[in-house]
């Protein structure tokens, strides 16, 4: 197993292994390559992957402020876990942060993740009681706007394998309701979105209905005026991706 410093060349498997793991939160503007590449510049040499023959099976984001250090994303793929790789990353960026003079580290477990409050309990870090976190958006536009990746296309097929396996394991049909992509000025990517999905749903011979909620722009899933009965200019091109044209 490689313990090593995170590089942008490494933001593709990073990226996969976040989109393989169950419940992980994705923000597309500081998730992105270029979030990633901006965060890996302010901070070169505190970011740490887990190789193991050539695939990265573990990743931590971390960085500072030059006061106080904080890690992100952690993971480690589920099929290496119970191996000591959590740990060890965990040590490479304490010892990354000590060098650059930083003392203190924090991080932020969400209350339902049992399986990581484990972890930091069992490796010595202090759960704080007397402190309320605060946050604040700055960018509205901060969340899953852009799509597209091949690990998201990978991600989407592998999820409809899935669900027809089990159906036909039960002798189902599946039906996939009240899809849709939000409308936030991203027509290629609502477009692409829409396309892929009918066309794994129908390689494995599920049907889909959209979701029109009657509402357009911002937000919005609507393709069909229903003052007018007439379909949205713009919607167009979102009809035809679910029409496969």
């Amino acid at each position: 197993m490689n313990i090593r410093v995170m590089t942008i060349e490494d933001f593709d498997q990073v990226h996969a292994l976040w989109m393989s793991i169950k419940g992980f939160g994705i923000r597309s503007v500081d998730d992105s390559k270029e979030g990633v590449e901006r965060f890996l510049k302010r901070n070169p040499t505190t970011s740490v992957v887990a190789e193991e023959d050539g695939k990265i099976v573990g990743a931590i984001l971390c960085g500072h402020d030059g006061r106080r250090g904080c890690l992100y994303h952690v993971c480690v793929d589920v099929n290496h876990r119970m191996k000591g790789i959590g740990k060890a990353m965990v040590v490479f960026t304490m010892e990354a942060l000590k060098k650059e003079g930083i003392n203190k580290v924090s991080l932020i477990a969400f209350t339902q993740n049992d399986i990581g409050n484990a972890f930091w309990k069992e490796i010595g870090w202090t759960k704080r009681e007397d402190l309320n976190y605060y946050d604040f958006t700055l960018n509205e536009n901060n969340d899953l706007y852009e799509w597209g990746l091949a690990t998201e296309q990978t991600y989407m097929k592998n999820q409809f394998q899935k669900i027809s396996a089990f159906a036909n394991g039960l002798n189902m049909p599946v039906i996939i309701g009240e899809y849709g992509a939000i409308d936030k000025d991203n027509i290629e990517e609502r477009s692409l979105y829409l396309r892929k999905l009918n066309e794994y749903a129908a390689e494995y011979n599920i049907v889909t209905a959209y979701w029109d909620n009657g509402f357009i722009g911002e937000y919005g899933f609507a393709i069909f005026n229903r003052n007018t009965n007439t379909v949205y200019p713009t919607s167009q091109s979102l009809i035809n991706a679910i029409m496969g044209k």
